[in-house]
């Protein structure tokens, strides 16, 4: 699993590298290649929820129905999840200060900014539901899960976990019928919170599901079609055109027999996985400054591109490493300590 997450945060990472590429032929926000533009890079926020969904239930195995439970859940993701975030849109927002211009988030109203360091849904000036570090949209709709998760967690898991299942589809199910037009209730009830739903869903039949190897290739395939296919039903919620495929996706990797990671590539992979928080947060960084320099360099011919595109992977990868071992990890203890100080139990 660990390895689908540092795939699938490679795949928002490619699909923002080549639309800012296509800045450089004259088709900006487009993919700098036609033929890139139908495949579901943007997919891997879906994938993302899925096993969101899945690592929570099977991460808090030990948790479910003991005491203080919720406090120790949401202690734990808050100190894994903020300090990182907040970091980035702070040094975004310093960005902004210092060199004006850079970055749309130049001048953010002070209630944008609150919203957006407290996981608050608010409408930007272009429209969009996203904070001023855009990327944190996908962690709006995290503190949401986590904020369901923990009120059910000190209930017996049987009951706890199809509870959790239950809220999330209810709120899908009110978000569709009652159709909210203010901002944070329409965001909190879209459809895309059912992917969650999927993930600890097939928490739940992990452990009772052993599939042979052409099965589970079987459902990657299908996995992956469907995600390729899944734009072209624009009438069926998008929690369902991409949740039920990135579940397959999902359940492929997790649904059969469990070995250790034996190959280089494997732990390299695992590694990354461990990594994939931070290489999702900062690689809007490594694609604006590169872009800046490519630009200046006139590097803008097809090789050019290519190589712009792999420049930004590959510095995506650096960086992220680099803040997941030096910032990401000393900050998620510092926030534990912390939490350990101020919770009614030891944070583990």
């Amino acid at each position: 699993m660990q390895v689908l997450r540092a795939l699938a945060a490679l795949a928002v990472g490619v699909q923002h590298t080549i639309r800012q590429a296509g800045g450089f032929v004259g088709r900006p926000g487009e993919p700098v290649y036609a033929w890139l533009g139908p495949v579901p890079f943007g997919a891997g926020v879906d994938v993302f929820f899925v096993i969101s969904g899945f690592v929570m239930v099977w991460a808090s195995g030990l948790l479910f129905g003991r005491p203080h439970a919720s406090w120790r859940f949401a202690s734990r993701r808050l100190a894994r999840v903020v300090p990182l975030y907040w970091a980035a849109t702070a040094l975004l927002l310093a960005v902004g200060v210092i060199l004006p211009g850079t970055v749309s988030e130049s001048a953010p109203s002070a209630g944008f900014v609150v919203a957006s360091f407290l996981f608050v849904p608010w409408m930007r000036p272009d429209g969009w539901v996203q904070p001023v570090y855009r990327l944190g949209w996908t962690l709006n709709y995290e503190m949401l899960f986590y904020g369901i998760f923990s009120l059910f967690i000190p209930l017996r898991a049987r009951v706890a976990v199809p509870c959790v299942i239950a809220c999330i589809v209810g709120l899908a199910c009110l978000g569709g019928v009652s159709q909210p037009t203010a901002t944070a209730p329409r965001f909190w009830t879209d459809s895309l919170i059912l992917e969650f739903a999927f993930g600890v869903l097939l928490a739940v039949i992990a452990p009772r599901v052993s599939l042979a190897a052409p099965a589970r290739i079987l459902l990657v395939v299908v996995g992956l079609a469907g995600l390729g296919l899944a734009d072209t039903l624009p009438q069926v919620p998008h929690g369902i055109t991409h949740g039920l495929p990135s579940f397959a996706l999902c359940a492929g990797v997790v649904l059969g027999a469990r070995s250790a990671v034996r190959s280089p590539l494997m732990r390299m992979g695992v590694r990354l996985g461990d990594a994939s928080y931070a290489l999702y947060l900062v690689h809007p960084f490594a694609m604006r400054g590169l872009a800046m320099v490519w630009s200046k360099a006139g590097s803008a011919g097809s090789v050019g591109i290519l190589g712009y595109i792999v420049a930004v992977m590959g510095a995506t990868v650096v960086l992220a490493w680099g803040v997941h071992l030096w910032i990401e990890r000393p900050l998620t203890a510092a926030a534990r300590h912390s939490l350990r100080v101020l919770g009614p139990v030891r944070v583990s």
